[in-house]
């Protein structure tokens, strides 16, 4: 194993941090948003769904996530300097709750980002080359991820390919509003007549990103 910080894995951070519906230009409506800003989701939004009591029996389409904050932000928490940028994800897939609560998620996310290391993430005596810049960006950005990194001896530039595949079978329960499916990790749901949002429960994981859903 190589030297490493203790930066945080970002799976479930950067897999689908934009919308499927976003432009060359960066941003959903093509506009000049960064490429760290929060993705307007179509179906809910990057803020909290307020619409809530439907029934989320059903099947439903993944169209969107949000980092609200951005990705950067966390990163920039664990070591500062580092930065996302140009991350471009598209994300797809079913959420279908059976009657009786059984839950089964298909979700796929396509994409890529630019991911920028500073030397100051890794230990003093670590000398920067290909290596060990594409160990600590796969450490970034989740196993199963493969970054490729250039450095300059300063820092470490690295294209990081986000493709994460989720398939799980979990349960809901529909009095609490509540879904469990990967790593069992409770998600709260906000469901209207035909949007769906998947958000973490408050205080749980202030890390994880909104879901935007419609009814299939």
């Amino acid at each position: 194993m190589r030297s490493r910080s203790p930066l945080a894995a970002v799976v479930v951070l950067v897999a689908g941090c934009h919308s499927t519906a976003e432009t060359a230009a960066g941003d959903p409506d093509g506009g000049s948003a960064g490429p760290d800003a929060g993705t307007m989701a179509p179906a809910t939004g990057c803020a909290l769904a307020t619409t809530c009591g439907g029934s989320a029996v059903g099947t439903w389409e993944f169209q969107s996530a949000c980092l609200p904050g951005g990705v950067s932000a966390y990163t920039e928490a664990q070591c500062p300097g580092s930065k996302w940028e140009d991350v471009q994800v598209s994300v797809s897939g079913t959420f279908t709750v059976a009657a009786d609560g059984v839950l089964m998620v298909n979700r796929r996310a396509v994409g890529s980002g630019k991911l920028t290391l500073p030397k100051s993430c890794f230990l003093p005596d670590v000398v920067l080359d290909q290596a060990h810049c594409e160990d600590m960006a796969a450490d970034v950005g989740g196993i199963g991820f493969h970054p490729s990194c250039t450095t300059d001896g300063a820092r470490c530039t690295c294209t990081v390919d986000l493709t994460y595949n989720v398939v799980a079978k979990g349960s809901v329960d529909q009095a609490a509003g509540t879904a469990r499916y990967e790593d069992n990790r409770p998600v709260k749901m906000c469901a209207s007549a035909s949007t769906l949002q998947l958000s973490p429960l408050s205080g749980e994981d202030s890390m994880a990103f909104l879901f935007g859903l419609t009814r299939k």
